[in-house]
């Protein structure tokens, strides 16, 4: 059943949407001042955005009390930048990050930017640190998943620090959404458009506690 949106909720939405683009903005600005370039929120400034954020491992792991911010204000420019590339829409139930994710809507593939932001900063740090934030992984419908996951891992190899960079993220999404894509058409669904109430079912109930 599908709830109607109160004006209360739709209230907190769009504060939470500000929040998004606040995050992005100082994403924006931190990245101008630590290497003297500008980002456009185009997929091509993307190498810029990870090597900010390998400047930023070593700053991490000496101030950990860092990594919440940076990793929610260069997840909200990633998810951005996805979300206007692939044509998505950001997912904001509540002020919890880990239940933040932006969902495209061409095919049904939704992933938390903030959680992708988080290991592509922790990685260096072991299996344990990358998976103390919000999870990276893409979430499919059930029976799409064998078939995306034998696609990605048919990929080249590459280094794990290359694996968790936002620009090899972005080329992951890139390739499910054209898997994801071409497998709808051959079942006559390739025009089929998903929103909000499609994705709630896959995505209610994620919050910090259960993941953990």
């Amino acid at each position: 059943m599908v709830r109607a949106m109160s004006k209360a909720d739709e209230a907190d939405v769009l504060a939470l949407a500000e929040e998004v683009r606040e995050l992005s903005a100082r994403c924006e600005q931190h990245v101008r001042d630590a290497v003297g370039m500008p980002l456009d929120g185009s997929v091509e400034t993307l190498p810029i955005l990870d090597h900010y954020v390998r400047l930023s491992i070593e700053a991490c792991k000496r101030r950990p009390e860092l990594l919440p911010l940076l990793s929610r204000t260069v997840g909200a420019y990633f998810g951005q930048v996805v979300a206007d590339h692939l044509g998505g829409f950001w997912w904001l139930p509540s002020s919890d990050v880990y239940t933040w994710h932006v969902c495209l809507r061409s095919v049904f593939l939704a992933f938390n930017p903030i959680g992708m932001a988080h290991a592509a900063l922790t990685w260096s740090q072991g299996p344990e640190a990358v998976h103390d934030g919000p999870p990276a992984e893409l979430r499919l419908q059930a029976s799409y998943r064998d078939f995306i996951e034998q696609r990605l891992e048919a990929l080249p190899p590459m280094r794990e620090g290359d694996f968790f960079s936002l620009s090899s993220r972005l080329e992951g999404l890139e390739i499910a959404a054209a898997a994801l894509g071409e497998a709808m058409a051959t079942t006559g669904h390739g025009d089929q458009v998903f929103d909000d109430d499609d994705y709630s079912e896959e995505l209610a109930g994620l919050t910090a506690p259960a993941l953990h």
